[in-house]
């Protein structure tokens, strides 16, 4: 979409812009296209999105592109960790699993592995959070004392000395607490312990070091907990914190259990995430916002717009865009009744990159549900796409004998400009597309 500009070209613009985080040598700039070399760092990686977004022809919007970018980055970097370490992943993926009562294939891959236990803690957080909402409220509020000076007037005042009790306990004491509340099933007395724990950086060694100690590796539902209730400020320091110690599987939940709070504490995240390093974490904490009941969602895209935060908001759209495609006719028609058309028209363009089965499935859905408005905005979507996307997308559409809509993308495409126009039909040329390649140079 940038022309295919030479990796010099690309070196050369990164290095005369003295507001990007990194640069590159054209040689970097090559290997970082290639995939070669490894994971490149981040603060590279962006100067070249954001290179290459500003030269596209289309305007892609660059801080989108940076943030849909970095996802991907994100899950990658994870990928290679939890791959270092997929021993004690596994472990933790089965305490989980013992607990809710899932089964978990030993056997399964990282990312699988991280699915599952994701999926088992946010069953296992529902359960918990209906028994214990009560602490969970007042340990947001106004912290452990709050919490200890209510159990004192509720006349529970074994449960207040246990949190008291609780932070002036060494490391090894706290997790040999929380691996009694694991094994006896007692949640609630996790959340007491837990509670009541050191500051930020302390509750970061604790992770690492019940990782290596916990027979159960309950670590998982921990810092579950821990992400529940602290102050928002708390919940930023926490994430950088196992980032930068290489707790990836934790933060990740970490960010799932923030993407549960309310509509105004997630967009108080979010902003706080902004001010404190710009997108890390940002991404994932959108992807895990779509889990949310839609209307829930848009709401938080809403605020969020309010708070001139448009590229989260729009990374939010992005993912919800890229989940299940019966999904997306529901998504569109309510941007629609809300008359959030510009929002409705950048999730449109969002669905047109996902693969073609992906799209003539959407096109088909929408058809069927006599949206043939919406189905022509996809299709002209998908001529906005790099080429060959296209040609994939016009080849599934011949093979299942959809020739009017093959038809209708062509003309659609014709609509764009002289030099995308003519790249398309010398694509069309080469798969044997004669008709419709004479149809665009027509």
């Amino acid at each position: 979409m940038a022309g295919k500009p030479s990796t010099r070209e690309i070196a050369t613009a990164i290095r005369n812009r003295d507001d990007l985080p990194g640069t590159l040598s054209h040689e970097g700039v090559g290997a970082t296209l290639r995939g070669a070399g490894g994971l490149p760092r981040w603060p590279n990686l962006e100067s070249l999105v954001r290179v290459l977004a500003d030269r596209t022809i289309a305007r892609v919007d660059a801080d989108a592109a940076v943030i849909h970018i970095h996802t991907l980055w994100l899950e990658a970097d994870a990928e290679q960790a939890l791959g270092a370490g997929e021993s004690s992943s596994a472990d933790a993926v089965h305490a989980v699993s013992l607990k809710s009562g899932s089964a978990v294939d030993a056997n399964a891959t990282s990312r699988n592995s991280l699915d599952v236990s994701m999926r088992a803690m946010a069953d296992l957080f529902s359960e918990i959070n209906e028994n214990t909402g009560t602490i969970v409220a007042l340990l947001r509020d106004g912290g452990a004392e709050t919490l200890a000076s209510s159990l004192v007037a509720d006349g529970d005042s074994a449960k207040s000395d246990l949190l008291m009790e609780a932070s002036t306990w060494s490391l090894e004491e706290v997790i040999e607490a929380v691996e009694y509340s694991f094994s006896t099933g007692n949640p609630e007395l996790l959340l007491l312990i837990s509670s009541a724990w050191r500051p930020v950086d302390e509750t970061v060694q604790f992770i690492g070091q019940s990782r290596k100690d916990l027979n159960h590796r309950a670590i998982h539902l921990l810092v579950v907990f821990i992400s529940l209730w602290r102050p928002v400020g708390d919940v930023v320091g926490l994430l950088y914190g196992l980032r930068a110690n290489g707790h990836h599987v934790e933060s990740r939940v970490a960010l799932h259990a923030a993407a549960c709070r309310s509509v105004a504490e997630v967009v108080d995240l979010v902003k706080a995430l902004q001010r404190n390093g710009g997108l890390i974490g940002i991404s994932e904490v959108c992807m895990a916002l779509t889990r949310r009941p839609l209307r829930n969602v848009l709401e938080v895209v809403r605020e969020l717009r309010n708070a001139d935060s448009g590229a989260a908001a729009d990374s939010i759209l992005w993912h919800a865009a890229w989940g299940p495609v019966d999904g997306i006719p529901t998504l569109l028609a309510v941007l629609r009744d809300e008359g959030r058309d510009q929002e409705a028209e950048y999730a449109i363009q969002a669905a047109a990159w996902r693969s073609a089965r992906d799209v003539s499935d959407l096109v088909d859905t929408l058809r069927r549900e006599g949206r043939d408005g919406a189905a022509e905005q996809v299709l002209d979507a998908v001529t906005r796409v790099p080429v060959e996307r296209v040609v994939e997308l016009v080849l599934l559409l011949r093979w299942q004998g959809r020739d009017e809509e093959v038809a209708q993308l062509v003309a659609l495409a014709r609509r764009r400009g002289g030099q995308e126009r003519d790249a398309l039909a010398d694509a069309f040329h080469s798969v044997g597309l004669q008709s419709a390649a004479e149809s665009l140079r027509s």
